[in-house]
């Protein structure tokens, strides 16, 4: 078990976990059906710092059931092609997205990926992680 001091505290991770390879090489190698040409929008919600927990109110971010709207306390919610409650490990995103834009570029068309948000909002930990733990990210899966 490693200790990883990050800004929303000690996390204890255990060895990384590489989900279920033959499954992930098939859905890349299974033939194309085209896929969606169109840009996706996900959001992941991080879990709040220590600084946040400390502050009066609470969490007021969730992810509905359907995983595709962000519900703040108070205003509509936000609608995105997939929303990853706070919960959400690393292989569950990359299994969720990650495979398919591989099978994208695995069978010769652009793909991309990018992050993008406020500082210190996980866009490096989402995408590099802690190599050598169940937090590696999307980049080195």
């Amino acid at each position: 078990m490693v200790v990883v001091h990050s800004m929303v505290g000690d996390i204890e991770a255990g060895e990384t976990e590489w989900g279920d390879q033959d499954a992930m090489m098939a859905r890349v190698k299974a033939p194309y059906d085209g896929g969606s040409s169109n840009i996706r929008v996900v959001v992941k919600i991080r879990p709040p710092n220590e600084r946040e927990k400390a502050l009066e109110g609470g969490v007021i971010v969730d992810v509905s059931d359907d995983g595709q709207q962000v519900i703040v306390t108070g205003r509509p919610p936000f609608s995105y092609d997939v929303a990853f409650p706070m919960a959400t490990t690393q292989l569950e995103v990359f299994e969720k997205i990650g495979v398919d834009i591989v099978k994208t570029a695995y069978n010769g068309y652009n793909a991309s990926m990018f992050a993008y948000g406020q500082t210190s909002s996980g866009k490096s930990f989402s995408m590099m992680g802690v190599r050598g733990t169940a937090l590696v990210g999307l980049i080195p899966r």
